[in-house]
């Protein structure tokens, strides 16, 4: 009896662990601006702001821009070469421009694609996403398709101003999602738990025998 109800618990269990959900992917590095700017290249105008995150998630931030346009202009606030291949994938950023300034503008996130690393040379296309809301961080999320020949993407935030003066926009939680689930089912942290203990049942139960 007590090793049919083992061999059923340890059915159950690794059931359970196998069916832990996998994950896509996150392609960038440091998206949330995890107490620092780190993994970006930034403007000279762009600071890590620690009072300001998407989430609220307390030691996390975002990415200040504070660009003084002369006109009509737009800046590359910060920027990330990816290496990466063609197809399918979810571009996505929250975008805050915070309310009360003098002048208006936009907040966008884009991606371009090359067909040579380092994001320099052979760029075949480039897609983008952007908010003029004001006044609470604004989800920024749609499917993009990277073509053929695609070797590296370069997801970037970039700061619009519509006039000549100080224009300011925060980014956080950048998003490249290659959409890529393994093709066999994976342990999550739970099934690897789950199976941890049912390892540990069997050799308590076997030592007594």
């Amino acid at each position: 009896m007590r090793s049919l109800l083992l061999r059923s618990s340890l059915l159950v269990l690794l059931t359970a662990a196998v069916a832990s959900p996998a994950f896509a992917i996150n392609l960038v590095n440091n998206p949330s601006f995890a107490g620092s700017t780190a993994g970006w290249s930034v403007a000279g105008n762009v600071t890590y702001d620690s009072a300001n995150d998407a989430t609220g998630t307390p030691g996390s931030g975002s990415a200040k821009s504070t660009f003084a346009a002369s006109g009509s202009s737009t800046q590359l606030a910060l920027s990330q070469c990816i290496a990466t291949g063609p197809g399918s994938y979810t571009l996505g950023g929250k975008v805050l421009i915070p309310s009360g300034q003098a002048v208006g503008g936009f907040g966008l996130v884009t991606v371009s694609y090359f067909s040579a690393p380092g994001c320099t040379t052979g760029l075949l296309g480039f897609d983008s996403l952007s908010t003029a809301t004001t006044g609470s961080f604004q989800t920024l999320s749609g499917p993009i398709t990277a073509p053929a020949g695609t070797v590296a993407i370069w997801i970037t935030g970039q700061n619009s101003a519509t006039a000549a003066g100080t224009h300011v926009v925060n980014y956080d939680d950048f998003v490249l999602d290659n959409g890529i689930s393994p093709a066999v089912p994976m342990l999550g942290p739970f099934g690897l738990l789950a199976l941890f203990a049912a390892i540990a049942a069997i050799g308590y139960f076997a030592l007594r025998r």
